[in-house]
């Protein structure tokens, strides 16, 4: 009963994220221009660092205001250069971080980093675009487990979860008022504005998908092109979306434990073994194979 409601509570959350009231869905953004300047973090030597203040509640534009923080690489080859290429990782993740790690997979050599600026944006409250906070408190409690077993350890995983929303709710509470799709969509029209571009061209991961649908649905001709990397479909619900991705991911996993498994070239670092049953054992000791991409996140921010 526990989880049902909680998927019912997610599935009224996603469809108040891309709802859009008429009425309120062409307020102009604030006419203003990104202030850039050299980033002074090692692992984003040779971009522009800029940052550009917009208004919490679009609807009410003098309400209050919030600060999004933005990363450029100006195109290799200027006297060809086509636009502006906006990235956005998935939710919650932060798109200068994502920049900055794809850029060491030489992404700078591109054919696209050659003709268009990239422009990486981290979303309102994500990031380093004013980043909500918890009053310090860490997201799992000691004693948490995300993997519940029995219905005990499912109510002390509940009343974290509860703990940690009412804790960053009273730190910044209008701000996650408007951590909605269709706000985050109106930050997109003023980055635009204030990059000077007529238009500005897309790439989207996950459900960016969706983000830059919204923003192509309320500024029509603003988007030159767009880049649907793993596009979510939003005729779905959340819980069917979800399990479709738990059932690709499996299948994925299964497939390469199969292939690891019969290579005896040592291409795979795991050939022969049962990678099935390691990942198994890890999951059952609490230790998770280390994640590349955070290491790197945790240098980024110092």
């Amino acid at each position: 009963m526990k989880i049902a409601t909680l998927a019912a509570a997610g599935m009224a959350i996603a469809l108040a994220m891309t709802a859009s009231s008429p009425a309120t869905a062409h307020v102009p953004p604030a006419p203003e221009r990104i202030g850039w300047q050299s980033c002074t973090q090692q692992d984003l030597a040779g971009l522009d660092c800029g940052t550009l203040r917009v208004p919490v509640d679009w609807t009410r534009p003098r309400s209050g205001e919030t600060e999004l923080s933005l990363v450029r690489r100006k195109a290799g080859d200027q006297a060809h250069r086509i636009g502006s290429l906006l990235l956005n990782d998935v939710a919650g993740g932060s798109s200068i971080e994502q920049l900055g790690y794809a850029l060491q997979f030489g992404v700078g050599n591109s054919a696209m980093a050659q003709r268009f600026d990239l422009v990486a944006v981290d979303p309102r409250g994500v990031g380093h675009s004013d980043p909500t906070t918890c009053a310090g408190r860490p997201q799992r409690g000691p004693g948490v487990t995300y993997f519940p077993r029995s219905e005990a350890q499912f109510e002390v995983l509940e009343a974290n979860n509860r703990a940690l929303a009412a804790s960053c709710g009273k730190s910044q509470q209008a701000l996650l008022a408007h951590l909605d799709i269709v706000s985050a969509a109106r930050d997109v029209e003023a980055v635009r504005v204030g990059l000077g571009e007529r238009q500005v061209s897309w790439y989207g991961i996950g459900y960016s998908t969706l983000l830059g649908k919204t923003y192509a649905q309320l500024y029509p001709g603003r988007l030159r092109t767009m880049i649907a990397d793993s596009a979510l479909a939003d005729n779905l619900s959340p819980l069917d979306r979800l399990t479709t991705e738990i059932r690709t991911a499996e299948e994925s996993f299964d497939r390469f434990a199969d292939w690891c498994r019969t290579q005896t070239t040592g291409t795979c670092a795991l050939a022969g073994q049962d990678v099935a049953g390691l990942f198994d054992r890890l999951v059952a000791e609490g230790r998770p194979a280390p994640d590349p991409h955070q290491r790197f996140a945790a240098r980024a921010v110092r």
